[in-house]
């Protein structure tokens, strides 16, 4: 189970924490993966029925890698179908996660977490013969190969300065640079980075 702790909870980090952990494990797994209706997924779960309809970003991601996706029931219909995850995400908090982790930045708190997913590698779970890391090690050649081109997780968009200098980002709001007419014409937004695809304009009056 990978693990990694994103300043966002939108669509780019749900993206970007499928290729981290793809790269981790050095590839795709084969079978199906177990989702809830989250909203960076579905946009409409299909009334009393399996199917969804999906976001389509997200269907262009996951033929990208190939994922098989199950989505489990919605409310308490589909509890018994993801227990297994809510009962290891119950074990990393009491064992790693208390008390809290006193980090300068979310590098390192990220650092951390993977010391911890090493650790858990010697780990038996209940009663099983081999260790955490023996079955990944049997399981491993199983995986999918990675796709050989990326898939760009960030949300690009062309923001806009308005009338008080202030440039919007989702729902984030951030003060433009002084003289700046207009922000960069395409940017990137991943979970941990923004990057510009041009350098802003300068306005007439500031121009030397």
């Amino acid at each position: 189970m990978q693990r990694r702790i994103t300043a966002s909870c939108g669509q780019e980090a749900f993206l970007d924490g499928h290729v981290h952990a793809f790269r981790t494990l050095g590839g795709i797994p084969a079978g199906q993966i177990r989702y809830d209706n989250l909203s960076p997924a579905v946009s409409r779960v299909i009334r009393k029925s399996r199917s969804r309809e999906e976001h389509p970003r997200w269907a262009d991601f996951r033929k990208h890698f190939s994922i098989t996706p199950f989505y489990c029931e919605p409310g308490l219909r589909g509890a018994h179908e993801k227990g297994g995850v809510e009962g290891q995400v119950g074990y990393w908090r009491r064992n790693y996660l208390t008390p809290v982790p006193r980090v300068d930045s979310l590098d390192e708190l990220n650092e951390a977490f993977a010391r911890f997913e090493q650790a858990e590698e010697s780990r038996r779970i209940g009663l099983r013969i081999r260790t955490i890391g023996q079955d990944f090690a049997h399981e491993a050649p199983l995986l999918l190969p990675l796709p050989g081109e990326g898939f760009e997780t960030g949300l690009a968009f062309s923001p806009r300065v308005d009338r008080y200098g202030m440039v919007a980002a989702g729902s984030a709001v951030t003060r433009s640079r002084p003289g700046s007419s207009a922000a960069p014409s395409t940017r990137c937004c991943g979970p941990t980075r923004s990057w510009s695809s041009t350098a802003a304009r300068r306005s007439p009056a500031t121009r030397g």
